[in-house]
């Protein structure tokens, strides 16, 4: 028997194989031209500020708390509110086969100082992780 986490877990993983190919076949040369991909990215870093686990151990709640590649742990206040796109800043950030470990985010969250906290600008944050998902290190 399949379980809740597992069914949606694969129908996501299909809707986004399903959007890069749609991507792709749009957005055939996405990887030529003189356009600077810093053009389409709003950066919000400077406004992340990391927690020790000592403060986050103090504060337990219902927000995210993300680092570079997950959900580090939950608590009761949040910095974001909307739809990000986090891209992993050091570490282990890509995976097997070169490409950057992204996590799309929606709602509230605290970012750690570990992932680049991005949204699209002048194309939409669903864009800039299509873009990023099919483009290696």
């Amino acid at each position: 028997m399949i379980h809740h986490r597992e069914l949606f877990s694969r129908l996501n993983d299909n809707l986004i194989s399903l959007a890069t190919a749609l991507f792709n076949k749009y957005f055939p040369n996405i990887n030529s031209g003189n356009e600077m991909i810093g053009n389409f990215i709003s950066n919000y870093d400077r406004l992340r500020k990391p927690l020790s686990k000592k403060e986050r151990l103090s504060i337990p709640g219902k927000y995210r708390y993300i680092g570079a590649t997950s959900v580090n742990d939950y608590i009761n206040k949040y910095n974001f509110d909307g739809i990000y796109l986090l891209l992993g800043e050091d570490g282990t950030v890509e995976d097997d086969n070169g490409y950057p470990i992204l996590q799309y985010i929606s709602g509230k969250f605290w970012p750690n100082n570990h992932a680049h906290v991005l949204q699209g600008k002048n194309v939409s944050t669903e864009w800039l992780y299509l873009f990023f998902k099919q483009r290696r290190l």
